[in-house]
């Protein structure tokens, strides 16, 4: 079985209600290829803390997207 290269760009961000806490903003090309990233980063450690992931649609047409700080 051949393994196909899955391209995501992921960035962490610190969320405004809480400095203890990550989030990974991931932007993908199909639902598939963000699944496939969620489930190999999740679980994972970063800087001693277990990182947690989860999948959001991304906001609509006029729609903000979230923000953190």
């Amino acid at each position: 079985m051949l393994s196909t290269h899955v391209s995501v760009i992921a960035q962490l961000l610190t969320p405004a209600h809480s400095s203890t806490h990550l989030w990974a903003s991931l932007v993908y090309s199909t639902f598939d290829e963000a699944l496939e990233a969620a489930s190999e980063m999740n679980g994972q450690e970063l800087d001693g803390r277990l990182l947690r992931v989860s999948i959001v649609d991304p906001p609509t047409e006029g729609e903000a997207p979230a923000t953190a700080k």
